[in-house]
């Protein structure tokens, strides 16, 4: 809830910003309490490797998805769903003895964050 409340709140500020509206709506509202510590677990950096040398020796699901940037895409060259991203990411995992009971997708953006802030890299830029 307060992710959604976040998102509506920032999109009324934009539009005073641009000139839509003369006030947020959410400007006074109170906003619930965040945990500042995020909690979403990503992958530590031996899985994270575990993966990334399996996806090079060449994993391929059942159903041929391949890792294209900047989106994942299926055989047919279409998007690939976050259905289908989470089922090749479970593959992946389990190809690589990452022993993780249920990966998706958002571990691997919450991984990347980590990985970038560990190794202490300039987020100003």
């Amino acid at each position: 809830m307060s992710r959604r409340f976040s998102v509506t709140a920032g999109f009324c500020r934009t539009c005073v910003i641009d000139g839509l509206l003369e006030r947020s709506p959410a400007e006074h509202v109170r906003r619930p309490s965040v945990p500042l510590e995020s909690p979403t677990l990503g992958f530590t950096h031996l899985q994270f490797e575990a993966l990334l040398t399996a996806a090079r020796a060449g994993y391929r699901p059942r159903n041929r998805h391949r890792i294209c940037r900047p989106i994942l895409l299926n055989s047919r060259r279409a998007r690939m769903d976050r259905h289908a991203a989470t089922r090749r990411l479970r593959g992946l995992a389990q190809a690589a003895g990452v022993p993780i009971t249920r990966p998706h997708p958002h571990m691997l953006r919450h991984t990347f964050v980590t990985t970038m802030l560990d190794a202490e890299v300039d987020t100003a830029e």
